[in-house]
């Protein structure tokens, strides 16, 4: 995830840096968008990362077409404005092209937290309602004053974005992943081998009775993979599951251990931790962090 390699307007930075401020020192909510605004968006700026877009997915067909009518409900709203016509309303001069179209304060902000973060986290969660998987995504868009962009992306396609500090981010997410507290013991380490068909034991039907399943997944500057973690809250326990990789980065075999609630804690805290914690980073179960 990297910003664009274009000058970045002054005022975007300083709009990213007042919405930075409000987070702080709590979880403040910003505002909502739906796939096709977020996709007009991006493509009238200097693009972004790509994320999940459910409702965009399920109707491909007709996402085309459904452009220009958001892009015109964007304009009469004002997200998007010329530059030349926002540059006067901001007292500030105008910044390049007059006629470009630039979003609102607020939008610029968010946007350009969106393409320029350090490190990224991302939290698919899997929720068993009457044997069918009912899946929605957070992303953490993290920056370098401790201070992190949510991104939740529920499954009709709406964008909620909150800022928050990053140590909020571990308390958050342990509420959401084990809903009914069944997170109670640390347990040892077990290796689970590759079955016999040669396909590997991951996913939400690692286990039969999983009612919650996270899949949880860190990347550092241009994408590198720093960690990745699976979650199973069950009827009455809660498990953690990682790949184990072969000398080639092939898995051959998923480790897993039975976690209590600072077990979890500490998991989800050390996958949202600076990259540099990565290097030093321990199995749950060993010294509690993991």
């Amino acid at each position: 995830m990297t910003a664009s390699s274009m000058p970045i307007p002054r005022r975007d930075l300083l709009s990213a840096a007042s919405l930075l401020r409000q987070g702080e020192s709590a979880r403040t909510e910003l505002l909502r968008l739906t796939d096709e605004e977020l996709a007009v968006l991006t493509a009238e700026t200097d693009g972004g990362p790509t994320v999940w877009a459910p409702w965009s997915e399920e109707h491909a067909d007709h996402l085309e077409s459904a452009l220009p009518s958001v892009r015109r409900i964007l304009l009469a709203r004002n997200n998007l404005v010329p530059e030349g016509y926002a540059a006067p309303l901001e007292d500030r001069e105008v910044e390049g092209d007059p006629a470009r179209l630039v979003p609102e304060p607020r939008l610029a902000g968010i946007l350009l937290l969106r393409r320029s973060a350090e490190q990224v986290t991302v939290v698919e969660r899997s929720v068993s309602i009457e044997e069918t998987f009912h899946r929605s995504r957070r992303y953490y868009y993290h920056q370098s004053p401790g201070i992190a962009l949510e991104e939740y992306v529920n499954p009709e396609g709406v964008h909620s974005f909150a800022v928050l500090p990053v140590p909020a981010i571990g308390p958050l997410l342990a509420e959401l992943i084990d809903p009914h507290g069944v997170a109670h013991t640390d347990g040892e380490e077990s290796l689970l081998p590759l079955a016999a068909d040669g396909s590997f034991p991951v996913g939400e039907h690692l286990l039969d009775d999983t009612r919650v399943f996270t899949r949880a997944t860190a990347s550092g500057p241009g994408g590198r993979l720093l960690a990745t973690v699976n979650l199973h809250a069950t009827s009455d326990s809660f498990h953690m599951s990682e790949p184990v990789l072969d000398d080639d980065g092939q898995p051959e075999a998923l480790r897993t251990a039975e976690l209590s609630s600072q077990g979890l804690l500490e998991t989800l805290m050390l996958l949202v931790s600076s990259d540099d914690d990565f290097a030093a980073s321990a199995h749950p179960g060993s010294d509690g962090k993991g």
